[in-house]
């Protein structure tokens, strides 16, 4: 898998993957919001835009959030 992800972060980006779906999960069960792809991947992409001054500045360029 890291090969073929082909950035050094591969381990944080899966991390960070399953703590959007851990809430998504906890969404649906304290306040009844149904989860979706779409609603996970946006709160997803938002929060890796926010993170992204936490990067090592060489890695900046190689992390585009589409």
């Amino acid at each position: 898998a890291e090969n073929s992800f082909g950035h050094p972060f591969l381990t944080e980006v899966a991390a960070f993957a399953c703590w959007h779906i851990w809430k998504q999960r906890n969404g649906l069960i304290f306040s009844g919001i149904m989860p979706s792809f779409s609603s996970w991947r946006a709160n997803f992409l938002h929060d890796l835009h926010l993170l992204r001054h936490r990067f090592k500045p060489g890695l900046v360029p190689r992390f585009v959030v589409t």
